[in-house]
């Protein structure tokens, strides 16, 4: 991806329905556009995890979102949303998405995969990217590169590590 590009700008029904039965999809992408509006953080990538980009959520299943941002470090707690500058109210009339963000500075996304974290490596693997200014793109051919070589292997039983 040359720039900055968002992918997947036509979101459908693509991760799945809350308990009542709303598709959640509308609420992920509000929360992309009011990170690049309204953060005072520059936001580098926002890439949906877990079973929510497997396919095999269940309506009560959380939305694990990665976002590599810069200049967060050390003021960003899990789901502290004024320090990212929004507020649930900015969610207003969207169904509700069980949303949990994992915030990593770029330098933390990078110590983070080569630490075989399993949010970074799962997130790599089977993410999908929903913006990207071409951090993720590099991250990617990093960790496509540790595969080839064989340092890290998804199995059916999760990841095996030679490092």
């Amino acid at each position: 991806m040359a720039g900055r590009e968002r992918p997947d700008k036509a979101l459908k029904a693509r991760f799945g329905l809350n308990e009542l039965g709303e598709p959640i999809d509308a609420t992920v992408e509000r929360f992309l556009e009011l990170l690049l509006r309204k953060s005072p953080y520059r936001l580098r990538a926002f890439v949906v995890f877990g079973s929510r980009a497997r396919g095999d959520w269940r309506p009560w299943s959380d939305t694990d979102v990665l976002l590599v941002m810069e200049g967060v470090e050390g003021k960003v707690v899990w789901g502290a949303m004024h320090e990212l500058g929004l507020s649930w109210a900015d969610f207003k009339g969207l169904p509700p998405a069980g949303l949990q963000a994992r915030v990593f500075t770029p330098d933390g996304f990078r110590d983070a995969l080569r630490a075989f974290s399993l949010t970074a490596l799962d997130a790599l693997e089977e993410g999908i990217v929903l913006y990207d200014d071409g951090f993720w793109r590099d991250v990617k051919a990093e960790f496509e590169e540790m595969k080839r070589r064989g340092i890290v292997k998804k199995t059916s039983f999760g990841w095996e590590v030679r490092g």
